[in-house]
């Protein structure tokens, strides 16, 4: 008899895969779902203990013998309070035993519900890890307990091992379920010193470069190695800092649509966030088995299909899985990603916008300068443009706000030599002025201030806020704030003050702006959310139209006899 309790399920499934078999049972009402679910099935080897106190020990007992973790499990309120002498005890002697406590609906906690205390954590030194695990309602849910299960299942093993907790919400006491257990997604991490790890063979890869600081010539060439050795596409944009071979920025495809024919059999990220909602949306929806390559080893589940962590150096895994592997493989989903990119076209009319002056300055920016873009409009709108591979690019997408921006920008042009340049809107600029007063600011700070006079991100046709129309303004997208310009606050703190209202106002300042002065340098350039807006929206649109010419085509071609086609062919001389 089984549970149908699905987050009771998954813990049951996991703890099979882990290979915990031995399960020490205090009675009580709140974990009858569990006990009936694991005392009549042959994996499992239960043992009947109705002191929890006693259990606890007696499980770091049978656990120094049979040299495996050991899980106990018991009901709801004091009688978790009672695992804590035994479970220090195992934390201290570094040994593996799952407490597996039982609990009601958060709904229930703090209000004065019989046999219900706060009992989702453990003191710090009772368990390595400790959970809470909520009664499914979704699939967000569904990938949130997935990913706790696994977490407290690997800390009973991970750097030494100890004890770990899962508290497990239950409401009905027993709800029978199937007696076929799903398979749930267990997560394996591997370590250098581990002598098997797993092997791609023939699989079309996608590697997934987040943001990262500039790769050593050590990272770039174990990278370019596993790149030869496999049918591998480096997805990158330009926070990335990678232009080794295979490497495709397809956000500018995927902005437009979908994956496609493009869909990966495998996908291993490495780095931070790319600040590339169009990647991430497709990737969530496609449950493609997700490889992870970090030295923290922490869990980052980012498409939710997250199967394997590889808690090493870069450098190390890439070289180790290039070196597994004899001969090169072929270049064929590489080359269909690029072929599918050359697709995509940009306009020539387009509003001043940002990716207008993005399709300008980025051909001029000099060699080996640092760049940085103020998060998502400017990050998404120079996308679309190549910069020279020498410039090393970033943005702060880590923590995603638009409070330091110019701060973190600043920070990093006084302690280079080289041009630094930054793309920020009018909110994010403002929001850190005061920045522009540091004292120690060089002659080497070039800031191009796109001032729309507002959260043009809000105004964007794609987002949820343009629907209330010039509503949107008053609050979410904030319009009408700062005055009308940064001139005087730029002056004031001996910024040299370009003022940009017209393309040919910007053709002209761009040869001034990007050549060396006397002092730090700010291009305001005025544009309007609307026309920023419209400029994504021509983008978009004028490439959905050739897709769909592409389709039409491409259906003619494939009902066309073939004898008609090679006497047009002959006609047209193609």
């Amino acid at each position: 008899m089984i549970t149908d309790y699905k987050h009771v399920r998954m813990l049951l499934s996991l703890l099979k895969q882990y290979n915990i078999k031995h399960i020490v049972v205090s009675p009580g009402s709140r974990n009858i779902s569990i006990v009936k679910s694991v005392e009549d099935d042959p994996f499992f080897t239960c043992y009947s203990v109705v002191d929890e106190r006693s259990a606890a020990y007696f499980a770091v007992g049978i656990s120094l013998q049979v040299n495996a973790p050991v899980a106990i499990t018991c009901t709801s309120a004091q009688a978790t309070r009672n695992y804590m002498p035994g479970l220090t005890e195992a934390f201290y002697r570094k040994t593996p035993v799952l407490a597996i406590t039982t609990d009601y609906d958060e709904s229930f906690t703090g209000q004065l519900n019989m046999q219900s205390i706060k009992q989702m954590e453990m003191p710090s030194d009772t368990a390595n890890v400790s959970v809470d695990i909520p009664i499914i309602k979704d699939m967000n849910d569904e990938y949130l307990v997935n990913r706790r299960l696994n977490l407290a299942l690997d800390a009973l093993t991970r750097n030494g091992g100890g004890p770990a907790h899962i508290n497990v919400r239950i409401n009905e006491h027993w709800k029978k379920g199937d007696d076929k257990l799903e398979l749930a997604r267990k997560i394996t991490r591997y370590k250098p010193l581990d002598e098997e790890w797993p092997k791609i063979n023939d699989k079309r890869i996608l590697l997934v470069i987040g943001g990262h600081r500039p790769f050593s010539n050590k990272e770039t060439v174990a990278i370019e190695a596993f790149a030869n050795a496999h049918n591998v596409a480096i997805y990158v944009n330009h926070i990335s800092n990678f232009n080794g071979l295979k490497t495709v920025h397809g956000n500018k495809l995927l902005t437009i649509g979908s994956f496609g024919n493009l869909l990966p059999e495998l996908v291993i990220s490495i780095g931070g966030h790319l600040g590339d909602y169009p990647l991430d949306g497709n990737l969530k929806n496609a449950k493609i088995e997700h490889w992870r390559v970090c030295e923290d080893g922490l869990y980052a589940d980012a498409y939710n299909s997250l199967t394997k962590i590889f808690e090493c150096p870069e450098d190390y895994f890439f070289q180790r899985m290039a070196d597994a592997v004899k001969g090169n493989s072929n270049n064929n989903y590489y080359l269909d990603w690029q072929a599918e990119i050359s697709k995509v076209t940009i306009p020539e009319k387009l509003p001043l916008s940002n990716a207008y002056i993005a399709k300008y300055l980025s051909a001029l920016i000099p060699s080996n300068s640092n760049l940085h873009f103020s998060i998502l409009n400017s990050l998404r709108n120079w996308e679309l443009y190549d910069v020279d591979a020498s410039i090393k690019c970033y943005s702060n997408v880590a923590g995603f706000g638009i409070d330091g921006d110019l701060s973190t920008f600043l920070g990093q042009s006084v302690a280079s030599d080289d041009m630094n340049f930054l793309i920020i809107g009018d909110l994010a600029f403002f929001y850190d002025m005061n920045a522009l007063g540091i004292r120690q600011i060089k002659n080497n700070v070039r800031i191009v201030l796109i001032n729309n006079s507002g959260g043009g991100e809000f105004r964007l046709y794609t987002h949820t806020a343009d629907n209330f129309g010039d509503l949107s303004n008053r609050h979410i997208a904030a319009a009408g704030h700062f005055g009308e310009s940064a001139e005087g606050w730029a002056k004031n703190n001996n910024f040299e003050y370009l003022r940009v209202k017209n393309k040919e106002k910007l053709k002209e300042s761009l040869p001034i702006f990007i050549k060396h002065s006397e002092s730090p340098m700010l291009m305001e350039v005025f544009t309007t959310m609307s026309d920023d807006s419209k400029a994504l929206e021509t983008i978009i649109k004028s490439n959905l139209h050739q897709t769909q010419r592409e389709k039409i085509k491409q259906t003619i071609k494939e009902s066309m006899p073939s004898g008609l086609k090679t006497g047009l062919k002959r006609i047209i001389g193609k």
